[in-house]
């Protein structure tokens, strides 16, 4: 079968100022590497794979991390060794994922079980592992993280823990953390605590630039939505 492959969400998206729009399928390597689409879209596979709910069954009980395994052969399978991400995937989900019941047919997974407390725990710990799978021996690669929130400190602390459990004793790795947001997001608290007002990027200039469509109004169904969301695609 055909390895999947990954487009980006703005890849129609025609005549919007500062957006040139990115027509070209790429690997999940590339798409891991390159983070957001040159058009500023997300990449989505070209295709979801099935596993069959019988096959499902067989892992009641078992570990969150032989699932997720699971599903991720299913995306990964031609461009990656097994044992590779199987090594990655176990150890990005080395802590326990409860499953806390609700109702006898609804329960809550906890996200918050990770080194940080954060949901991104998930993304962030395997994202580092399967970005070191792909670099080639003693290759070094820089991550800007951007963020708002908890997001950037889970990202940040997956690659740097992976990082220096890899090459050096914990206890000894130096290392300097700024978590923090363009200061153009935030004109009003800047101008009162500093007394000027941020000059805006290029970048965000160009979003303020764009006139668009209006805001949509639309009921709130799920059918609604995802025919909305269809035939923007």
């Amino acid at each position: 079968m055909e390895r999947i492959g990954y487009y980006s969400t703005n890849r129609n998206l025609e005549g919007v100022p500062g957006i040139v729009p990115f027509k070209e399928r790429v690997s999940f390597k590339e798409a891991l590497f390159m983070g957001q689409a040159p058009d500023e879209g997300l990449f989505m596979p070209n295709r979801i794979p099935w596993i069959d709910a019988a096959r499902l069954h067989v892992y009641r009980g078992e570990p969150y991390w032989k699932i997720a395994l699971l599903v991720a052969n299913k995306f990964l399978e031609g461009e990656m060794a097994f044992e590779d991400l199987k090594r990655a995937v176990r150890d990005s989900y080395n802590f326990p994922v409860p499953l806390e019941k609700v109702s006898p047919r609804r329960g809550i997974m906890r996200l918050d079980q990770g080194p940080t407390a954060s949901f991104k725990d998930f993304a962030a710990r395997l994202m580092a592992r399967l970005m070191s799978c792909f670099l080639a021996p003693g290759q070094q690669l820089h991550i800007l993280v951007a963020t708002s929130g908890d997001t950037g400190s889970a990202v940040g602390w997956g690659g740097l823990t992976y990082y220096a459990g890899a090459n050096m004793p914990f206890e000894s790795f130096l290392s300097v953390s700024l978590e923090t947001a363009h200061p153009a997001k935030f004109p009003n608290e800047i101008k009162e605590l500093l007394g000027f007002e941020p000059e805006l990027p290029e970048s965000m200039k160009a979003i303020d630039s764009r006139t668009g469509e209006p805001p949509l109004q639309m009921v709130a169904e799920y059918a609604a939505l995802k025919e909305y969301l269809l035939s923007r695609c």
